[in-house]
């Protein structure tokens, strides 16, 4: 499970001890990691989710119900990350009837709905500025559809939602974009396992970006 989701933080909430031992354990099968404080890691601000955007050489164009748009310039963009992932969520798995004794002599049929939980396959985008709302946030399912550049694009539309990838990818330099969009525009497939583990390398990269900008 941990080799399927090296994407970022590996795992949390170990006593240092503990920690420098799984280091130790994962670096015997060739995966190097970092050990460090989980105080200093940094947390993601909370996302507004939007249903469009357009790329524009500008910046990144937001458009809400109502089509009004506005704009987040380049020189206010921090990070981008985008992907395919997998997310637990409750879903319709069937239907079946049930008979409602009330009183002596009336019944009543209702059709009840079965849920369960499932995988269901998601493609989100998210995009960070250094002004408000700091974290913009499109997540794509096989019940919605999303606006990228004024066109409809449902999940199965694959070719489109590459297009999006690579249009982020030539807009913003490579060490601000997470993995899933580096991939995804070289023409790789990456599946992300969870929604934490999509989140989790965002946070990481993050505070790679801090550490970096201290040694500079």
């Amino acid at each position: 499970m941990l080799q399927r989701e090296l994407f970022g933080i590996v795992v949390g909430n170990l006593p240092h001890e503990d920690a420098v031992a799984l280091q130790a354990a994962l670096r015997a099968r060739d995966f190097a990691t970092d050990v460090v404080d989980q105080s200093v890691l940094p947390v993601l601000p909370s996302a507004k989710r939007e249903t469009a955007l357009k790329l524009t050489d500008a910046g990144v164009v937001v458009v809400d119900l109502y089509g009004r748009e506005q704009l987040f310039e380049n020189q206010h963009f921090v990070f981008a990350a985008a992907g395919y992932l997998k997310r637990i969520r409750q879903r319709a798995a069937g239907q079946h009837e049930e008979v409602i004794q009330r009183g002596e002599y009336v019944t009543v049929t209702q059709t009840v709905t079965d849920y369960r939980l499932q995988d269901v396959p998601e493609f989100r985008a998210e995009i960070f500025f250094g002004i408000e709302p700091y974290r913009l946030q499109w997540v794509l399912d096989p019940d919605n559809t999303l606006r990228i550049n004024d066109s409809p694009v449902p999940l199965r539309n694959a070719p489109k939602l590459d297009a999006f990838v690579k249009q982020l990818a030539a807009l913003f330099p490579a060490d601000r974009l997470n993995l899933g969009i580096r991939r995804l525009s070289a023409g790789e497939y990456l599946l992300y396992p969870s929604v934490r583990a999509f989140e989790e390398e965002i946070v990481w990269s993050f505070y790679r970006l801090a550490q970096n900008a201290l040694k500079d």
